[in-house]
């Protein structure tokens, strides 16, 4: 399909002196990502979605119990939905 999600990860070069590992987790689909432009008075895409929220959780779930005892360094999990074909979504590929 033509469905293209592009996934960062950022660490940050020193560890924070705090007992758990800050890690954020986005997923972001734009309208742009499927071709369309939005017009009127808003024109800006502002906050994510209920849906973009859940996939966001969805991701942040699996990956904690990855990540070391002890590792407090900040981690960035950043998922952008490139380019969407309405055959395959977008949060299964970035999970």
């Amino acid at each position: 399909g033509g469905t293209c999600v592009l996934s960062t990860v950022c660490v940050a070069k020193g560890a924070e002196k705090i007992d758990f590992t800050p890690l954020k987790v986005e997923y972001m689909e734009k309208f742009s990502a499927a071709g369309k432009t939005t017009s009127g008075y808003i024109k800006r895409e502002n906050r994510p979605t209920q849906s973009d929220v859940l996939v966001s959780r969805f991701i942040d779930r699996p990956l904690r119990p990855m990540i070391p005892e002890g590792f407090t360094k900040e981690v960035q999990v950043l998922n952008s939905v490139l380019s969407y074909d309405f055959f395959a979504t977008g949060d299964t590929l970035a999970m």
